[in-house]
This record gives C-alpha cells, sequence and structure tokens, in this order.
C-alpha cells in the first residue's frame, strides 16, 4: 500500500500544474503481461465442496456483482471494502458439520479427520528428522506440478514402492538411510490404520497406498526460497489424499491446509436452479477458505473432488506427511493412459457432475496438451465404452453449461489462443447465451467497437469476445485468475478510456485482496498510468480518481 502512494506521488511529480491530455509515455504494452504467463496452467486449478453455508457464498456473489456494476460509486467502494473485510478472516472448517452434510455411501465429497494417527512419541521423532533434512537441504526444489514454485517435499514412497530401492549390496548411504528410517516410523500407522479407515469410509477393499512425502512450507526453506502455501486444486491422481500435521501450526484453524465453502440451497445435494438444470455453484474467494484444525499427529481424509490449497502466515513454518490412495489396477492390459484416473472415467455422474467434468478435463488437457486446441482433430480413445472418443474441451465446455466457474475460467484462456473453430465458437455461445450481462458491461467487455452482429464476426473477434465473456462470468464468482486476467485484457484494449481503466482497476482490485500479487502489482502499474496521463491539475483531484479510490479501497486491509 504505501508502495502505491509512493507510485501515485512519483507519479504527479512528474505533472506540471496545468498539464492535461497530453500522450501518456507509459504504455500498457502485452509485452509486460509475462507476470501473468503462468495463467495458462494455473487458472486450471479450482475450489468447492460440501459443508458451507450459503450467506458466505452468496454474498461474495453479491459484493463482487455490486464492486463491478457501481465501480467508482459510493455503492462500489463499500462493496470493495466489505470484501477486503471477508479476505482478512480465517475460520476454522467444521468437521461435524460436514459430516452431517455428505451423501451416504457414493464415495464422493468426503472429508473426515483420524485424530492422534500418529502418537506424540512418533511425530517428535518424524518432526525431528524431517527438521535435520530440511538443514541439509535434502528436500527436492523442483517445480511443483500445480504452481511450478519450488515443491520443497521428499518422497518417501512412489508408485507404492519405497524410495530409493536400496543398492544390491545392501549398503545405504546417509540419505537413502535417513529415508528408510522416516518409513519405518511412519510406515505402521498408515498401513495398518490409515489404509483400513480410508477403505471403510469408502466402502471399498481396492485401495492402496500409491504415495507418501513430506512437505514444507515456510521462510527460507532451502537456499533462501520460499513457499508460503499452494493453491487450491484437486488431485486428479489420487482416489483419496489424507494429510498429517507434524506440528501445531494448524491446531487452531487459521493456518495450513484449508477447503472453500461452497453453496448450499434448501436441497440435499446443495445445488441450485439454472434454467432446467441442477448445478453446483463454484468459487475460489480467499474469503470462502476454511482451515483444517489438526494437531500434530492428526490427519485428515479428504476425496480426489474436494479443492484444497494451503495459506501459511508469513512467519510461520510448517511441516506435514501427505498420503496418496489410488484403486488397484486390476486389469494388467487395460489401454487407457494412466492419467485417466478410473474413479474419473468410471463417475456414475460424469454427464452431470460439473466438477468431475472439470477435472477430466484438466487432466486430458495436462497429458494431451494439443487437446486444448479446439481446432485440433485429436482425441483420446477409450475403447468400446460409452466415453469412445475424449476431448478436454468438451469436458469444459460440459462443465461450464453447468455452470463451474473454472471451466469458464480455463475456456478463457483456450479462446484468447484464437486456436478455435466455428463449430467451438457456436458451442460456447449455447453456454453464455443464457447468462447475458449487462449492455453496459458487454460494450466494454465487447470484441469490436463497430456494432457488428455476432453471427458476423470472425473467428478472430469471436475468440476475443469468447474469453472476455468466460472471464467475466468466473469473475462474478469471485475467481482471482479470472478477474486478473480480464483486466490484463481489457488495459490491452483500451486503456486509453477511463471507463475501461476503471473496471480494469476494480477487477485487479478484488483479485489483489486475496493475495494474488500479480494482480497487485497491475493494479500499481493503472495507478501509475492514470499519473502519466497528466489529467490532473493537483495532488488532491488526482487522488479523488475513481481509479485511484478504487486502488486505495481495495488495498485498505492489507
Amino acid at each position: 500500500f504505501i508502495f502505491l502512494w509512493n507510485c501515485c506521488e512519483s507519479g504527479l511529480a512528474l505533472l506540471p500544474r496545468g498539464r492535461q491530455h497530453q500522450s501518456p509515455t507509459l504504455a500498457w504494452r502485452h509485452g509486460t503481461w509475462h507476470l501473468f504467463g503462468s495463467r495458462s496452467e494455473s487458472d486450471r486449478t479450482p475450489v468447492a465442496t460440501k459443508g458451507g453455508r450459503s450467506s458466505d457464498y452468496e454474498r461474495v456473489k453479491t459484493l463482487t456483482a455490486e464492486a463491478i456494476r457501481c465501480r467508482g460509486k459510493e455503492q462500489g467502494f463499500d462493496a470493495l471494502i466489505a470484501l477486503g473485510e471477508k479476505c482478512q478472516e480465517r475460520r476454522p472448517f467444521d468437521f461435524e458439520r460436514a459430516k452431517s452434510s455428505q451423501a451416504d455411501g457414493d464415495g464422493t465429497n468426503i472429508i473426515e479427520k483420524f485424530p492422534n494417527l500418529l502418537s506424540p512419541e512418533t511425530t517428535r521423532d518424524l518432526f525431528q528428522q524431517v527438521e535435520a533434512m530440511v538443514q541439509k537441504g535434502w528436500l527436492s526444489t523442483n517445480a511443483d506440478s500445480v504452481d511450478s514454485l519450488p515443491s520443497f517435499h521428499l518422497n518417501l514412497v512412489s508408485g507404492g514402492k519405497p524410495v530409493p530401492v536400496a543398492d544390491g549390496d545392501g549398503q545405504d548411504d546417509e540419505f537413502q538411510k535417513a529415508l528408510r528410517d522416516l518409513l519405518e516410523l511412519v510406515g505402521p500407522p498408515i498401513y495398518n490404520q490409515l489404509l483400513p479407515f480410508v477403505c471403510q469410509k469408502l466402502g471399498s477393499n481396492n485401495l492402496q497406498v500409491d504415495d507418501i512425502f513430506v512437505r514444507r512450507y515456510g521462510q527460507d526453506v532451502i537456499d533462501g526460497m520460499s513457499r508460503n502455501g499452494i493453491s487450491a486444486h484437486y488431485d486428479v491422481y489420487s482416489r483419496v489424499t489424507s494429510v498429517i500435521a507434524l506440528d501445531d501450526v494448524a491446531s487452531k484453524g487459521r493456518n495450513g491446509l484449508y477447503t472453500a465453502v461452497k453453496e448450499e440451497s434448501s436441497s440435499s445435494r446443495h445445488t441450485k436452479e439454472m434454467g432446467n438444470l441442477s448445478v453446483t455453484a463454484t468459487s475460489n474467494h480467499a474469503s470462502l477458505r476454511r482451515f483444517f484444525p489438526l494437531r500434530s499427529g492428526d490427519a485428515v481424509v479428504h476425496t480426489w473432488d474436494v479443492l484444497h490449497g494451503v495459506d501459511v502466515e508469513p512467519g510461520i513454518d510448517r511441516s506435514s506427511l501427505i498420503v496418496w490412495f489410488t484403486e488397484k489396477q486390476t486389469n494388467k492390459e487395460t489401454k487407457q493412459p494412466t492419467i485417466l484416473s478410473p474413479w474419473l472415467l468410471e463417475h456414475k455422474a460424469l454427464e452431470t457432475d460439473n466438477v468431475a467434468q472439470f477435472v477430466l478435463a484438466s487432466a486430458l488437457e495436462s497429458s494431451f496438451p494439443r487437446q486444448a486446441d479446439s481446432s485440433s482433430s485429436s482425441s483420446i480413445e477409450q475403447g468400446s465404452g460409452d466415453i469412445g472418443k475424449l476431448r478436454s474441451v468438451d469436458f469444459y465446455l460440459e462443465s461450464a453449461n453447468g455452470g463451474n466457474s473454472f471451466a469458464m475460467t480455463r475456456l478463457g484462456s483456450i479462446c484468447e489462443t484464437g486456436q478455435i473453430t466455428q463449430g467451438f465458437c457456436d458451442s460456447a455461445l449455447h453456454v453464455l447465451r443464457r447468462i447475458q450481462p449487462e449492455e453496459e458491461i458487454l460494450e466494454l467487455i465487447g470484441a469490436t467497437s463497430e456494432g457488428k452482429r455476432q453471427d458476423a464476426l470472425t473467428i478472430e473477434e469471436q475468440s476475443t469476445y469468447l474469453s472476455r465473456r468466460f472471464w467475466y462470468q468466473g469473475a462474478l464468482t469471485g475467481n482471482p485468475l479470472a478477474q486478473t486476467a480480464l483486466a490484463d485484457d481489457l488495459m490491452a484494449m483500451g486503456a486509453s478510456r477511463q471507463d475501461i481503466r476503471l473496471l480494469a482497476a476494480t477487477l485487479f482490485g478484488i483479485a489483489a485482496q486475496q493475495g494474488h500479487q500479480e494482480a497487485l502489482e497491475a493494479l500499481m502499474r493503472v495507478v501509475a498510468f492514470e499519473a502519466e496521463l497528466g489529467q490532473f491539475e493537483s495532488e488532491e483531484e488526482f487522488l479523488e480518481s475513481p481509479v485511484v479510490q478504487t486502488a486505495q479501497l481495495s488495498m485498505i486491509h492489507q
């Protein structure tokens, strides 16, 4: 926030009194958008699980819509302040309430706590050994698959087998011995207690331990590198995941592993009506995070369709043990790619479950990247089953048609590439036609200023229009990735227009409140751009600019 004002003041210092309507020297160029370069990867990452309260989710949607619709006005400023206040909340997850809301016997949306899985003695010994390994720099710094930052993890078991395999002469070096000692500590409670517990909760004896690994979060973990969390995501490779606390950082439900509450209606399945569809509402707004209260040695278990992430306040270090459970392979001759997990392909409600559709689309795109290009004819054959030929874009469209904001956000980035077909455009327009925004918004995010009919637009123009429309729908649910992507594109389109700068500042501000660093940096640039335009005769007039006030009020609680 101090930097924001320094930015404002330095901009004003360059503007002599009376200088107005001169061409800006600061250009909003696509070359600076490399800060958002990870968008195409990270915006596949989503949110949602059962056990929330309608007031939380509905309040986020209402405030976000007000901040956007009433931008630059008192009501919009009030909404920005309220959203900022909500983002400061760090609330615990309610295990009992979640248990009462989970569906019986279908093996989905399960969240369960296993208290004291590890004894105090085992946890203490494990924590001390992990600390020693951290000090020796033994944790992996390879890029994490979720956010490409250093992973700070250490595998004990991978693919169901201990890591590493002992040398033939039985002589282990220090590192190998340390791994073996860790596994000897945690193996008995995981295989003898946790595995049966998970099988019982899912009503299946076809589960196995696939991976066991340690993760570390905190400042200056190795060689000055830090990690304070991991963004919200689904586990594509794990049917069930368990996270075991090795310290008391999460004991009060303010740090560590979290999920996100979702809309709860009068329906027992927590759905809302959208046309003739019954769909699940999704949002990953920061204020919807609920942290799992776990003491040292406690474990939490959740299924693949529970969105989760990690967030640790600055100055706090956290260590945890993670276990992935998968289904046993009963057919060794199967031809389906291993990335396409059977719990996704064989999901009973795949035709209607927008979360399952989104996760399967993400798995397909991750394994077969060309599928994100809707103009590509590549597809994955799945034998003679009902699934037939699979393409990630088809499942993204199905998920978006069910109201999934993460699918809409991802589709926005796919459209941005311009590699789309007319058939895809027609399907995308069918999804968006039912959720038409206000005319004013359509004009601001429109594909063309020439007033062309939709059917007269070129593929390139349709690509631009569709990307902004999908991002806008994601932005309304509170998704910071969609908000940042749309604001970025708007500034590249028409930064010289104050109404566009104001909408972009509002979107960047709402995303920055949620801890989105790229959005914060972009918000600073919008303010600097406002100053460079030279349309203000005094500092007071500059600070009264709706764009500057939006930036200030967005970050008032930071």
